[in-house]
Formats: C-alpha cells, sequence, structure tokens
C-alpha cells in the first residue's frame, strides 16, 4: 500500500480572505505510486491548492485567481545511489510560490516564524523537524 506521512508547518490565511485558513506541509513518502500525494490529501479532506484534477472545477478557478498552480513542490529527494551511498538533492521553493506566500499571513506566532523561515528559503530536514 502507499504509504504518505503528512506534517503540517504552520497554518497561513489569505490576506484579502481571512476566514480561509491554509496549512503548509512537508510530506514524506516512501512509496511512489502516481499522484500519491495529491490523492492522500484529498482524501483527508485538504487538497492541495490549484489542483484541477482532485477538487471541483469552481474551487480550482477559485484557487487559480491567487495561485497560478498546483503548490505542491519537492524540497528535498534523497536515496542510495548505485554504491549504497546516500544522495541528496534540495530547492527552496521557487520564486512563483514564494510570490503566493507573499500573499498570506501567518494565523499565529508560530506560523509567523515558519512562515518568516520558509520565505527567507529554509528547507526542513525531514518531516518531524
Amino acid at each position: 500500500p502507499a504509504w504518505t506521512r503528512v506534517q503540517p508547518l504552520c497554518i497561513l490565511k489569505r490576506a484579502d480572505r481571512l476566514e480561509e485558513c491554509y496549512s503548509l506541509v512537508v510530506i514524506i513518502i516512501r512509496t511512489g505510486r502516481t499522484h500519491q500525494i495529491r490523492v492522500h490529501l484529498k482524501h483527508i479532506g485538504h487538497p492541495s491548492v490549484t489542483d484541477g484534477k482532485y477538487t471541483s472545477q469552481q474551487l480550482y478557478d477559485s484557487d487559480r485567481a491567487w495561485c497560478p498552480r498546483n503548490f505542491l513542490h519537492r524540497h528535498r529527494l534523497t536515496f542510495e545511489d548505485t554504491k549504497g551511498i546516500l544522495q541528496e538533492a534540495v530547492a527552496p521553493l521557487p520564486e512563483d510560490l514564494l510570490a503566493v506566500l507573499r500573499g498570506m499571513i501567518a494565523a499565529d506566532r508560530h506560523s509567523n516564524e515558519v512562515l518568516e523561515m520558509v520565505r527567507k528559503g529554509w528547507v526542513p530536514k525531514a518531516a518531524c523537524e
């Protein structure tokens, strides 16, 4: 079976719609099924923003008005190479997703600290950090 771990980092609100809350999360997968992350997020009732496949057309269109693409980013990839040596590739959020975060505000003090770190290029090491 597919294995997915979701770790919330912070709670955010759109500056123009304070009644709507969003979670910025880190996800670890041990399997690699097609659309695994998106399917599991939808299953728990928290689909990714601007997901045209696993949300309604109405929600997709609403999200697309403020987020130009699916808010999903692989920030860390870890694997063993052919010699058994652990390799890692790291990528902070790209500019288009950082621009989306600039339009959001943190729901609390902890969320504000995390949001500022992410905006400065911080990349979590694992879902439990």
